[in-house]
């Protein structure tokens, strides 16, 4: 019964929603083999332990759209940049529905928020002194022993505390206005943006997952030449190979 789907692998639950965006993927109905689901989604995730990719982590999962849908069973298998391919084994009537897809998910980039966050900061220190040392001239001038070290000292905070939010926010905007005008992503600066080595990583854990699971099928005694072919694999939302 969809939803209730056994597995001795099964350990993690994921939300459909928090894969991000997608990317690539490949899906083929296998005849007349729909009680075959288990045993092939065990080989496959079998198969992908066994292929020692660097820097990608394997698990199954079981994997919802929300807090009350219902849950089916996938292989994942994961790597940096927020990259995330979903492969099912999973009984469609008689059939046998074989599918993998592959997700990106924007990852903040942290070193450049942690130098804007610099940056704002040195000029809310600068405010914020200044903001102290006005409060003393006025208190040793106008208005002598109304304001006390404490108070100098909360105004000062205080005053760096605006300065550093508001310059962030003005760095954030300017950056994200260069970003959606020039680059059409206004988030372009603030996340990890893949390189070269990320893509090409992208594309064999794609075909690591296309070959796991004609593997699983040729054991289970399906006719490969009959498998729907995968001729483009995409490196990324707008690159193919």
């Amino acid at each position: 019964m969809i939803g209730q789907e056994k597995t001795s692998f099964v350990s993690k639950k994921l939300n459909f929603g928090n894969l991000g965006f997608y990317i690539d993927g490949w899906a083929d109905l296998a005849e007349n083999i729909g009680d075959k689901a288990e045993e092939v989604r065990d080989l496959i995730l079998t198969s992908l332990r066994n292929r020692n990719m660097p820097e990608v982590k394997v698990e199954a999962a079981k994997v919802n759209t929300g807090l009350t849908s219902e849950t089916r069973n996938y292989t994942i298998t994961t790597t940096f940049p927020g990259v995330t391919t979903l492969i099912r084994s999973g009984q469609y009537g008689k059939d046998l529905l074989v599918t993998w897809s592959t997700y990106i998910k924007p990852v903040p980039n942290w070193s450049v928020l942690a130098v804007l966050t610099v940056i704002a900061a040195f000029f809310g220190l600068r405010g914020g002194g200044g903001a102290m040392d006005a409060a003393g001239s006025i208190s040793s001038g106008v208005l002598e022993g109304l304001l006390t070290t404490g108070q100098m000292l909360l105004a000062g905070i205080f005053t760096f505390i605006l300065i550093t939010l508001g310059i962030l926010a003005a760095e954030i905007a300017v950056l994200g206005a260069f970003g959606f005008f020039i680059l059409r992503d206004p988030f372009w600066v603030f996340v990890v943006q893949p390189s070269i080595f990320d893509t090409d990583d992208v594309v064999s854990m794609s075909l690591a997952a296309h070959k796991a699971i004609l593997e699983a099928l040729d054991k289970v005694g399906v006719d490969i030449a009959l498998v729907r072919a995968k001729q483009e694999y995409q490196r990324k939302r707008n690159e193919k190979i």
